[in-house]
């Protein structure tokens, strides 16, 4: 129940922004709301959201105007997350209750960021510091990770030439990490 009332509120929401945006020179074609998301160009800020789709999330408060870039500063979601296809994560404060994966981007960065959940990462170069997890953090991918003074509740997993200091882990670690 608590789910269908926030979904209904985000459409509510999306739906009152659609109706006061200005005109697109383009032709802009609706994107159904989906779980898994690719990139989706930066619309208005607003610093508390509730979307079920990291494109829903990222239309309406990233800090970019670039396709292909999240930028979340102080955003405030209680819905799980899935960000496929964007070039740049970054989560810089705010809260995230539900689970958030990260595929394929190139760069991502979390940091004083509040997770209630799990958050895997899959990319080319992470940083995640300062932030507190409630559940368990993945880190994989290309270059390389750096992980540092975080408060993680369940277990920290990271790619082989991660650089993990500094965090305190509820759960197994298991990272070959360069320190």
């Amino acid at each position: 129940m608590r789910r269908v009332a926030s979904i209904l509120i985000a459409v509510g929401f999306c739906l009152g922004l659609a109706a006061c945006a200005p005109a697109q020179p383009k032709s802009v074609t609706p994107m159904p709301q989906v779980v898994e998301s690719s990139p989706a160009e930066a619309g208005a800020q607003d610093a508390t959201v509730s979307g079920t789709a990291a494109d829903d999330v990222c239309a309406t408060a990233s800090q970019s105007g670039d396709a292909g870039v999240c930028v979340l500063e102080a955003v405030n979601e209680t819905a799980a997350l899935s960000f496929t296809g964007y070039r740049v994560v970054k989560l810089i404060g705010g809260s995230y209750d539900g689970a958030v994966e990260i595929i394929g981007a190139e760069q991502v960065v979390v940091t004083g960021a509040s997770m209630a959940s799990d958050i895997t990462i899959d990319a080319r170069n992470a940083v995640v510091k300062m932030s507190t997890i409630g559940g368990s953090l993945s880190v994989a991918g290309g270059r390389g990770a750096t992980v540092i003074e975080n408060t993680i509740g369940g277990n920290l997993v990271c790619a082989d030439d991660a650089e993990v200091r500094g965090n305190s882990v509820g759960g197994d670690t298991a990272c070959a990490a360069r320190n």
